[in-house]
């Protein structure tokens, strides 16, 4: 029998990093953001392509909200941009920008956001990624198949702000 699979606090919850995670210049960056992104919104909380119904090349419905919660617009959409860009496999914010700049173009409710917003705010989703996984892994547990692909794309490692070169994290 598998053991059962844990799950994560909603995103409302505080986002508290632990051992070698933290990152006080992130967490000090994350908190202007949201004083300066005060509109909140519904949030999916886990967009990515295994929880989406496509029929006829047109999105029919998203599954699985259990993630859901109330936060600016544009922190889905940076973690959208990475996860759809192909961000996990490439590590390169050229597609993410790309993504954001059609997303504006095509109207979405989000305010457009930089390559330095981006940036922070798919290295908060990737710190909680990993913190969910080693949770996990300590109690025990599996972790569900994405949060195991994105272990294996990160290799258990988050990027050193020293190592960031001008196209990647």
């Amino acid at each position: 029998m598998a053991a059962p699979i844990i799950d994560r606090p909603p995103h409302g919850a505080p986002r508290v990093a632990a051992g070698q995670l933290v990152d006080r210049d992130l967490d000090a960056w994350l908190s202007d953001f949201d004083r300066r992104h005060s509109n909140r919104q519904p949030l999916h909380g886990d967009f990515y392509a295994g929880n989406v119904l496509v029929r006829d090349g047109r999105i029919e419905g998203l599954l699985d909200w259990d993630e859901a919660f109330l936060g600016p617009p544009e922190r889905e959409l940076a973690w959208a941009a990475w996860e759809w860009s192909g961000g996990l496999s490439t590590a390169d914010l050229n597609a993410a920008e790309s993504f954001v700049y059609f997303y504006s173009l095509a109207g979405g409710p989000a305010e457009p956001i930089d390559r330095e917003a981006i940036r922070q705010l798919v290295r908060e989703r990737l710190r909680w990624e990993a913190e969910y996984v080693r949770a996990a892994a300590k109690a025990g547990r599996h972790a569900r198949s994405r949060r195991s692909r994105v272990r294996r794309s990160t290799s258990g490692r988050l990027p050193c702000p020293s190592t960031v070169t001008s196209g990647s994290l």
